[in-house]
């Protein structure tokens, strides 16, 4: 309903194609509550400023009318009916007005701020609610938004994340239930943030892990037991190979053996550091060296051809 509305705007657009007869007795009703296509008359305005530091406060209303000494900001705002809509009242204490009023008050004296409420679900026409704020009750009103939720959120971002419960499922049901319930994750999840995150960074970790499996080359051939006869192919030796991957092991965990490692799972980051280290074409590995089983178990994996000697 919003972009049908902005279209009345926008003289390369036409308004009453293909609606339906409900839809068209609203616009119709809609447009009949708001100013006429101006040059002066702006659609989604943006009303962002600076905040402290150096935080921008992002916002745009729908509607921006700079006609008259008192400018009116309009703002749409469709329901299934009006039984949670703000009144004149609620205006004056409502943070995204109080936002909007505050982003323009310091180029006017006063500002109208306006409401056009549709209610979808029910049979009565679209309605506009509207207040006019001064300067003064603005900048009063904001500076206990200040107090109330900017510099909270503003000291909030500094600290880390932690895995806490917090349940905001409650609002899915508030003021007559929220109409994207049945396709949010977080309706699903039962309200519990923490998990749709948890959910996010594990899809992360998965995509990440495919996009390595996809750009990890492979061994041409492993010699295991066995090196080919002198010629062309020069290959590595795993204990050669190795040696660099322990170090940086050890010096990451602050020990001087890799059986040290997390009280001994050496074995399981050398493992990890081998799927995603870049290898030699051709190697050699001997089963009898140190953590010959645990690198074949890998490397067998990433080797187009894998020669076994025997003994």
């Amino acid at each position: 309903m919003h972009s049908i509305i902005e279209n009345y705007y926008d003289p390369n657009k036409q308004v009453m194609v293909g609606l339906t007869e409900k839809e068209l007795n609203i616009v119709k009703s809609a447009i009949k509550l708001l100013p006429l296509p101006h040059e002066k008359v702006y659609l989604e305005r943006d009303l962002s400023f600076s905040y402290d530091e150096g935080v921008k406060y992002s916002q745009r209303t729908d509607l921006y009318d700079a006609r008259e000494r008192v400018p009116e900001i309009i703002d749409f705002k469709t329901m299934k009916d009006f039984r949670f809509a703000l009144d004149e009242r609620d205006l004056t204490q409502n943070i995204q007005v109080l936002s909007y009023a505050n982003a323009v008050l310091g180029e006017v004296e006063a500002v109208r701020v306006s409401h056009l409420q549709i209610a979808l679900e029910v049979v009565e026409p679209p309605r506009k609610v509207s207040i006019e704020l001064s300067r003064d009750y603005v900048k009063e009103k904001w500076e206990q938004a200040e107090e109330r939720f900017f510099k909270p959120m503003l000291k909030s971002r500094r600290l880390p994340i932690v895995d806490v419960e917090a349940r905001v499922g409650k609002a899915c049901e508030d003021y007559g239930g929220c109409w994207h319930k049945e396709h949010c994750e977080l309706s699903r999840k039962g309200g519990d943030f923490m998990a749709v995150i948890r959910d996010k960074n594990e899809k992360k970790e998965e995509k990440k892990e495919v996009e390595i499996k996809k750009e990890l080359n492979k061994i041409s051939c492993l010699f295991v037991d066995c090196a080919p006869m002198k010629g062309s192919i020069q290959p590595v030796l795993f204990s050669d190979f190795i040696e660099e991957i322990l170090t940086a092991l050890c010096e990451k965990a602050g020990v001087e053996d890799w059986r040290l490692i997390e009280f001994g799972k050496g074995r399981g980051f050398v493992a990890i550091a081998l799927r995603k280290v870049t290898l030699p074409e051709y190697m050699v590995i001997n089963t009898k060296e140190d953590l010959s089983s645990t690198a074949l178990e890998v490397l067998v994996g990433r080797s187009e051809n894998v020669v076994w000697g025997s003994k």
